[in-house]
């Protein structure tokens, strides 16, 4: 049984690029074509409110449905040099709409002029967190999705820009510093707004059992278009994330915590996240449990991008074969009665506010969802 870090490695290698038997195809001398997929399906026992990734504009009630969670993707890879490669990347999966939809995830060209030097120029996932890069792909993570309550707050998720980093070898231990600039675009009650001067860095500490990360992403925005009373102009908005993840013997465990913030708007943007997530392997069998908990810092506010949640999950994870997993997970949320950063609900306008309001979630609802993960 492969440990936690050596699944993510090689999920993280199937997403940057790198070829393995049982997930690349070649063609050619130089090319190759490998995939990931997740086929999903969410219940709840609400059904006053949709539970959603965040962003998607349907979801799951009382009746079952398969595309909070379920994506396909395709990459074609190309190294015609040692030093030079070429990543292209289609996702298919539930955006900011209510269907799914194929865009181009990955499209960058890659550079190793020398040995722990690597610079990226196109597009890319924003390196926000330490699994960024492999956070669609279901087979490198032990959790059916990433915890809303964390990985929700952070709006931007790809990079046109480039980024650098440099690999450092420390004693048994590695030092990875990245840097990077470009621009992004996220979607705000469903109006897309533009990010610039986008620029950060990221630190990342690996031994054999453990990894430390931090990342700071700081970027312009501007807000003219968004038809919130009083929300306009431009804004300075900050990302910070430090994460650290245990593998040792049959434990894993991960915690991370994450702050969001705005200069002008911070009664809607700034929010704080994190969760605490642990399990136990037996064999090919992963039981798991987590906690996980947003809190905007200004309390209750009209026009929030997100609400106070918490979440208790369980789950367990079973690798069935060499190249699928199957797994099982049942989450108890709690909005403490306001909308939550989870869930789609009815909306209102309070009169002379000008504004539309989402509903409550009056009681926690539980969410069963069951997935099937794979690579090829």
């Amino acid at each position: 049984m492969k440990s936690e870090i050596t699944k993510m490695a090689a999920a993280a290698a199937l997403a940057l690029g790198a070829t393995q038997a049982h997930a690349a195809t070649s063609i050619g001398e130089f090319t190759t074509v490998s995939g990931f997929g997740t086929t999903a399906v969410a219940v709840t026992d609400s059904d006053e409110a949709e539970f959603v990734r965040y962003g998607q504009l349907s979801g799951a009630d009382d009746r079952p449905e398969f595309k909070v969670d379920s994506n396909l993707g395709l990459q074609l890879d190309m190294r015609p040099r040692n030093w030079v490669s070429a990543t292209v990347q289609l996702l298919t999966q539930q955006r900011n709409g209510r269907n799914l939809d194929t865009s181009v995830e990955w499209a960058f060209v890659g550079f190793e002029p020398i040995d722990g030097l690597r610079a990226r120029v196109g597009r890319t996932a924003m390196p926000v967190f330490a699994i960024s890069d492999t956070r669609n792909v279901g087979f490198a993570n032990n959790w059916v999705r990433p915890p809303n309550e964390v990985y929700g707050l952070a709006l931007m998720e790809n990079l046109d820009g480039a980024d650098v980093s440099w690999y450092l070898p420390v004693g048994d231990a590695s030092l990875t510093f990245t840097a990077l600039y470009g621009e992004s675009e996220v979607t705000v009650f469903a109006t897309d707004v533009e990010m610039k001067n986008v620029h950060g860095a990221a630190v990342q500490w690996d031994s054999e059992w453990v990894s430390i990360r931090v990342a700071r992403i700081l970027a312009d925005s501007q807000l003219d278009d968004l038809g919130i009373p009083g929300v306009s102009g431009e804004d300075r908005y900050e990302f910070n994330d430090i994460g650290v993840h245990v593998d040792r013997g049959n434990v894993v465990a991960r915690a991370e915590y994450v702050t969001r913030s705005s200069d002008t708007f911070d009664d809607l943007v700034d929010a704080d996240g994190w969760y605490l997530y642990g399990g136990y392997r037996f064999g090919n069998v992963l039981p798991y449990a987590m906690y996980a908990v947003t809190e905007p810092d200004a309390g209750v506010q009209p026009g929030q991008l997100s609400s106070d949640q918490s979440t208790i999950a369980a789950g367990v994870r079973w690798d069935a074969f060499s190249a699928a997993t199957l797994k099982f997970q049942v989450d108890y949320v709690d909005t403490d009665d306001t909308r939550g950063i989870s869930f789609l609900t009815d909306t209102f306008s309070p009169p002379g506010s000008g504004l539309t309001v989402a509903l409550p979630v009056e009681e926690p609802v539980t969410v069963v969802s069951v997935a099937v993960d794979y690579v090829f």
